[in-house]
């Protein structure tokens, strides 16, 4: 892309014209730019910081164009407006190399994002959440429709490329086996991260790196290196989304400073008691997420705290490895039968693939103000609930359990999140 560069100087009042050419001029140049003011007969060193704004104010942010949906109509990219004033999207064009659509008048608030896709209502069957636009079908008349011929990104390979209402090229992405030496790009082509089988090529959103700090896409620089599928990169890439994620949300750990009170439980000495304890506490609402859960003694509990109004929904994996056993599925049963709701997340409705290879997470919400985290599944042999006097079988683990309320609400937003039957199709009672 023929980028050219300027700078802002922040932090100087009064500056005259002639000072502000003189800094452009300068560019990143190591002399002082000399102050055509100056105190009696001296002269002053002025050392301005320099900062590149040659960057688009709008850039294509992530890809999706080998969608699992058959005809994939919820192909989809995505703009990000990375600058600090609103972006006025009317006449920019976005092309695939052979079909390009055009925005109607639409504004793009600073630092934020919209998906654009074929089909809105097959966009959002895939992602939990509407887009912003559609190009190929009215589908949803909520969302603004893009004028043009419909793009089609080819599974093989290909780009995408915005114009400005001018008709000048102002990003490019290539990936995989489109054309890397068009205008606008340098290098290789991105192309998806795809390891192993549990990374699988078709289905994966190309997207930026973002910045671990405030959450928005890192400079441009025109190459594959911007993009986390980065095969070179072992921390900002070799990342992988698919749809349904909440990437920008739960990507960067949160570091919390609170107060509470923390128990720690080791397994298998005393792991069921406090799980068992937790659960007796529940006055209201108990919100369970885990791998498997295969524990009868705790399914009886829980059956028993439905029957008695407290609210108890379970979120487990559909497909654990070795598949579901005859001892989850009672499980599951008993808690139905007392009250209580099990959702298992799993690939079950037709397109629908399920978000994450496994649903893994092991935390249980009491009330929404105890938070239990496990390293252990809930199973018989995890949290063995046998007299321990003459010792037991089992296998080394832990628990933590706090009531530090930012905690809680963090596992909170992670269950709400996970757990939206209302948005995905992977859910399945």
């Amino acid at each position: 892309m023929n980028r050219s560069r300027f700078f802002v100087l922040a932090g100087i009042s009064l500056l005259t014209l002639s000072f502000v050419l003189q800094t452009v001029a300068a560019e990143t140049s190591s002399q002082p730019i000399r102050s055509p003011r100056s105190r009696k007969t001296s002269e002053i060193d002025v050392y301005l910081p320099l900062v590149p704004i040659g960057q688009p104010i709008v850039r294509v942010a992530a890809l999706y164009y080998d969608s699992e949906t058959a005809d994939e109509p919820d192909e989809a990219f995505r703009l990000w407006n990375v600058s600090r004033k609103p972006a006025q999207l009317a006449g920019y064009g976005v092309s695939d190399g052979r079909h390009t659509v055009t925005f109607p008048v639409m504004t793009l608030a600073p630092g934020t994002s919209l998906w654009c896709t074929g089909s809105a209502l097959d966009f959002a069957g895939s992602f939990g959440v509407a887009p912003g636009c559609e190009y190929a079908a009215d589908s949803d008349p909520a969302v603004p429709n893009l004028s043009g011929s419909a793009l089609r990104f080819s599974n093989s390979g290909g780009q995408v490329r915005l114009l400005n209402p001018a008709g000048a090229l102002v990003d490019t992405v290539v990936y995989e086996d489109g054309d890397a030496g068009q205008p606008g790009w340098q290098g290789p082509a991105v192309e998806p991260y795809s390891p192993s089988s549990s990374f699988p090529a078709e289905g994966q959103i190309l997207y930026r790196k973002l910045d671990r700090s405030g959450g928005q896409p890192l400079p441009d620089t025109d190459t594959r290196v911007d993009w986390a599928q980065e095969p070179a990169d072992p921390i900002a890439g070799r990342h992988v989304q698919y749809p349904g994620w909440d990437l920008e949300r739960f990507d960067h750990p949160p570091i919390l400073s609170t107060a509470g009170t923390l128990t720690v439980a080791l397994a298998p000495d005393n792991l069921f008691d406090v799980v068992s304890q937790t659960l007796a506490s529940a006055q209201e609402s108990i919100r369970i997420e885990g791998y498997s859960f295969e524990h009868v003694a705790l399914a009886e509990q829980l059956a028993a705290k439905a029957t008695a109004g407290v609210s108890v929904t379970l979120l487990l994996e559909g497909s654990p490895s070795g598949g579901l056993i005859d001892q989850e599925r009672f499980v599951a049963q008993r808690i139905e039968a007392g009250g209580g709701q099990v959702w298992f997340m799993v690939s079950d409705r037709g397109d629908a693939e399920d978000r994450y290879t496994a649903q893994h997470a092991k935390f249980i919400l009491v009330d929404d103000r105890l938070l239990l985290v496990s390293s252990e599944n809930f199973t018989g042999d995890a949290m063995p609930d046998d007299d321990k006097a003459d010792g037991t079988q089992g296998r080394r683990g832990a628990a933590l359990v706090t009531d530090a309320p930012p905690l809680v609400a963090h596992a909170r937003a992670v269950w709400v999140a996970d757990f939206d039957p209302a948005h995905h199709r992977d859910l399945f009672r």
